[in-house]
């Protein structure tokens, strides 16, 4: 006998959990170029040509779309990383760090300053954002201790400023510059991002930028209509206002 088809899922399942834990077990998941600041030399760098941005420059940051996650390196290789959307109801890094194995503290081989052992696996964020000028999608990514609390730190504003002030950031993003930060340790200065928040913009704009490359659909939206997005009135030119005559006499 058969299996009746309407048994086969060909879409997208009511319940993807199943996939997205799948999808995000391996492999790089991230939308556009890698967007990275060096924490040795404090650079700000994207793309495998490692291309430089200069410090201080700005993006639009789809924070909703944050993630977090764990990655492994050996040997400055990465072998291992699997990461969740945040702003799921049901994200859970305690359970997906389960996942990953590697559990036992005791067969850790690296140890913390402090004596503790060393988890293998770093905490890690992801959070996409767009260059407003060039229309350039790109995800800025961290695996440091500093970077990751930053990025928390970041993220935590971002939802202060939306929670005091709901009209101007309902369904709108932070524009913020990247700067370096550093401080020093016992092995030396590094270098961590300084996220600082500038202004708000509608999603839609931003949508509306990423069109123009062709990168519109990485948040589920067809370049076209992207394109094609209201995006306002245009302000409309003041007519000017009639002189007012004067009294004639005679």
């Amino acid at each position: 006998m058969t299996k009746a088809l309407t048994t086969i899922t060909y879409g997208i399942p009511k319940d993807p959990s199943g996939l997205v834990k799948w999808a995000a077990s391996g492999g790089d998941d991230i939308v556009g170029d890698p967007l990275e600041l060096n924490g040795k030399t404090g650079l700000l760098t994207s793309g495998s040509q490692g291309h430089e941005h200069p410090n201080g420059s700005e993006f639009a940051f789809i924070v909703g779309e944050t993630k977090g996650g764990f990655i492994q390196f050996e040997g400055g290789t990465l072998v291992k990383q699997a990461h969740i959307r945040m702003a799921d109801p049901d994200a859970d890094l305690a359970a997906l760090r389960d996942s990953l194995g590697n559990n036992n503290p005791d067969e850790w081989p690296d140890t913390l300053p402090s004596g503790l052992p060393k988890d293998p696996f770093n905490q890690s964020v992801q959070i996409p954002c767009a260059d407003m000028r060039t229309g350039s999608l790109y995800t800025f990514r961290t695996a440091s201790f500093w970077g990751c609390l930053s990025c928390k730190k970041f993220v935590k504003n971002c939802l202060v400023m939306a929670r005091a002030n709901p009209e101007t950031t309902g369904n709108h993003v932070p524009l913020a510059k990247v700067f370096a930060a550093s401080r020093t340790t016992k092995n030396g200065t590094i270098y961590y991002p300084d996220f600082q928040v500038q202004d708000w913009i509608p999603i839609g704009t931003v949508l509306h930028a990423l069109s123009k490359t062709g990168q519109a659909n990485a948040f589920g939206a067809s370049s076209r209509a992207a394109l094609n997005e209201d995006l306002g009135e245009e302000p409309r030119a003041k007519e000017p206002t009639p002189k007012k005559k004067g009294p004639r006499f005679g």
